[in-house]
């Protein structure tokens, strides 16, 4: 077992020629702690560092060594991570269902330096507070934080089935780590992006009482339209081009054929309409699709293939799949770094995360992990 640090900064030092951090303990604060090995590295240099849900908690990998150097435990949950690389915020630890927390770590050494409750007495209607939704995302300007939690609302059945129709949306200023609003929504969301800008957020939306993926339109915090994509489907996952133009959205398509295909469909912004609609597979045997994430440059999206254990690469200029990667067992979370060179996919069937080289299309490294899902890749220099 190793031992508790009652400070941090007895139980660490810097190694002058390396610039990190060296530790030989495990790190609790506010219910989020970070075990490590011995004389391994728990602060990072320049290098990205891949942040990935398992279900241990959080593993932390190099991605210049392709190796995981640091674990913490929490809740198997998403991430997301500043803009800026300095900040990682992540769910935990709950008290109650009346009131989550997300924990904000400081991506230097992992410590979590504040903590920031979601009370449901704050959302009109709320209930109790659930898991349903988990969606969890920064503003590009890094100046808010939207998360999604499940919601038990006073207006629905009693609060009979409240995980499978509302969700309740934070808004957290990030200088203050304070809530700034709290609201609640119809459904089920599980992603959440930006416009460049980060006035306008587009979310996943799955209502399980209408049966249809839907994408919903938030402008600055508050609700717009909503998107109805072709039923039916239940989508969990989101993305966007670095221009805004298009919002790419993976689901199976359940439309009354024998076999079942994956698609991508692609929203125009300016219009909020579904402008084309991708087959990435023809036939299906997953029920859902867990992960896309685009390119730095928007020229590509991946897309993880539940069924088929594969990555199918989609050209965004013709709206084509140019070429699938055959990854571990049952992939889900996908995420690509920020020189856009190498494409991380958790591969839960098989415990492992994949490592894309996106010039060769081949898999370059194979790591050992838990049970992963979502996936996060925090900035190479943490300011």
């Amino acid at each position: 077992m190793l031992p508790i640090c009652p400070h941090l900064t007895g139980n660490l030092h810097r190694d002058v020629q390396t610039n990190r951090l060296i530790g030989r303990c495990a790190i609790l604060a506010l219910g989020l702690s970070l075990a490590t090995w011995p004389d391994k590295v728990i602060g990072w240099t320049r290098q990205s560092m891949a942040y990935v849900t398992s279900s241990n908690g959080i593993s932390v990998i190099d991605t210049r060594e392709n190796k995981v150097v640091d674990l913490i435990p929490g809740p198997s949950l998403p991430t997301a991570v500043a803009p800026n690389g300095k900040y990682v915020y992540a769910f935990g630890p709950s008290t109650s269902d009346l009131v989550f927390n997300i924990s904000v770590i400081d991506a230097k050494n992992d410590e979590v330096v504040a903590t920031i409750p979601l009370d449901v007495t704050l959302v009109s209607t709320g209930v109790s507070l659930n898991i349903s939704s988990s969606a969890i995302a920064v503003t590009p300007n890094g100046k808010h934080l939207y998360v999604t939690t499940g919601l038990c609302s006073s207006v629905d059945r009693g609060c009979e089935t409240p995980e499978s129709v509302w969700y309740a949306l934070w808004v957290i200023n990030t200088a203050t780590n304070k809530v700034v609003s709290a609201s609640p929504g119809k459904g089920l969301v599980q992603g959440i992006v930006f416009s460049p800008n980060g006035k306008t957020a587009y979310f996943a939306n799955w209502d399980s009482d209408v049966v249809v993926p839907q994408v919903l339109v938030y402008e600055s915090g508050s609700a717009g339209p909503t998107i109805t994509l072709p039923t039916y489907g239940e989508d969990n996952a989101i993305t966007i081009t670095p221009d805004g133009k298009h919002v790419y959205v993976p689901y199976v398509l359940y439309n009354g054929t024998p076999d079942f295909p994956e698609i991508v469909t692609v929203i125009d912004t300016a219009t909020d309409t579904v402008g084309r609609t991708v087959v990435v597979e023809p036939a299906s045997s997953a029920n859902t699709i867990d992960g896309i994430a685009m390119s730095p440059d928007g020229r590509y999206a991946y897309v993880s293939n539940l069924g088929s254990n594969s990555v199918s690469v989609l050209d965004t200029a013709t709206n084509t799949i140019v070429k699938t990667v055959s990854v571990g067992t049952s992939p889900g979370g996908v995420a690509v770094t920020p020189d856009g060179a190498y494409v991380y996919v958790s591969n839960q069937g098989s415990n492992s995360v994949s490592v894309i080289d996106t010039a060769s299309g081949k898999v370059v490294a194979t790591i050992p992990v838990a049970t992963p899902s979502a996936i996060s890749i925090i900035p190479p220099s943490c300011g």
